[in-house]
């Protein structure tokens, strides 16, 4: 039923192509009873066909869970897109493929869809680096170009009521780079200003990913220097290079499998405070991570577990809070906070 397509016209990239598409699928599917299913029935034809282009290889299982079908509606489905023109190949026990230099541009955008899209480019814009910014906002007004004019009215309205407000990356320009030498396995040369360390240090890496997580861009990447993957956070990067020297692909290298390895808690410091409503809002919003239980009684007292790695930071964190939080369990919590205090009473000359 479906075949290998070898020639014929294959570069359809033109917007024009949408609505011959569009056409074909009318035709192809007016034998079904009214104007209502057959409008449904080319929604989800086209959603398919969108769900095609996103992948290289889509078996029919696959579409059938994605789009609740049958494995006969699907194979329905498939040939009425063929017969709407579109080349799809497909050999058994593989899956289905669209042929190469097939492109149905998705310009059909409904009015929530590009006001989830322009949010989404806020975000990114606020989130990245000056590297980005051109991309950036030249993919938003790619958006723009193609909507209707009340849909444009939307965004227009959407730009002057929505702000996403970020730190000031304009002087940072590691994004971009850093994402190239990800996708072409090149080496880059750092200077890494480590927390821990008085003077940066050089650090030849081969880069594996990138991700945000606690408020930063993170770089990981195996470390010739430790012969192990590395974490660089990229505001303590002062200097890098891409050397120009590609890495061999390691395929057995996943970095969720890597940060979920690293979230782990391994040696476990677990403690409870007691606090006020108020107060615990600020912990829920900005402390959240390690926070394993949340419990508040009526009257707006609130008590917090969490498990941590490391108690040595605790000090200095919950001092801040003053008086307006109550450590109830462990006892050595409460003697590192006392010797924290001693060392600043010493510190500045406080008997």
């Amino acid at each position: 039923m479906f075949k290998e397509f070898t020639g014929g016209n294959q570069e359809k990239t033109d917007s024009a192509s949408f609505y011959f598409f569009t056409a074909g699928l009318c035709l192809a599917i007016s034998g079904s009873a009214g104007v209502s299913c057959r409008m449904t029935k080319l929604n989800r034809l086209t959603a398919i066909l969108l769900f095609l282009q996103s992948r290289k290889v889509v078996r029919a299982r696959e579409l059938a869970q994605h789009f609740g079908l049958s494995i006969r509606t699907v194979y329905r489905d498939m040939r009425a897109l063929e017969e709407a023109g579109v080349p799809i190949a497909a050999e058994a026990g593989d899956g289905f493929r669209l042929a190469p230099g097939y492109h149905l541009p998705p310009v059909m955008l409904t009015t929530e869809e590009a006001s989830a899209l322009y949010l989404g480019s806020q975000f990114a814009e606020s989130l990245t680096d000056s590297s980005l910014a051109g991309p950036i906002l030249t993919a938003r007004q790619k958006i723009y170009s193609v909507l209707h004019p009340e849909q444009k009215q939307v965004l227009d309205t959407l730009d002057q009521t929505i702000a996403v407000v970020g730190p000031d990356r304009s002087d940072d320009r590691k994004l971009f780079a850093f994402q190239q030498a990800v996708l072409n396995r090149t080496c880059i040369r750092l200077t890494y200003q480590s927390a821990n360390a008085r003077h940066p240090a050089d650090r030849v890496t081969e880069p594996r990913g990138l991700i945000y997580y606690q408020s930063h861009w993170h770089l990981i990447a195996w470390c010739r220097l430790r012969a192990d993957f590395r974490d660089f956070r990229l505001d303590r990067i002062t200097g890098f290079h891409l050397t120009g020297e590609t890495w061999a692909e390691d395929r057995k290298f996943n970095l969720r499998s890597f940060m979920e390895t690293r979230m782990e808690i391994t040696s476990a410091f677990d403690f409870r405070i007691r606090t006020d409503r108020q107060t615990a809002r600020v912990f829920r919003e900005k402390y959240a991570f390690g926070m394993i239980s949340d419990e508040e009684t009526p009257d707006g007292i609130v008590t917090l577990d969490y498990v941590v790695s490391d108690p040595a930071y605790l000090p200095g964190w919950l001092l801040g809070f003053g008086n307006r939080i109550h450590i109830l369990y462990p006892d050595s919590l409460k003697d590192l906070l006392r010797d924290h205090i001693r060392l600043l009473a010493s510190h500045y000359g406080i008997s």
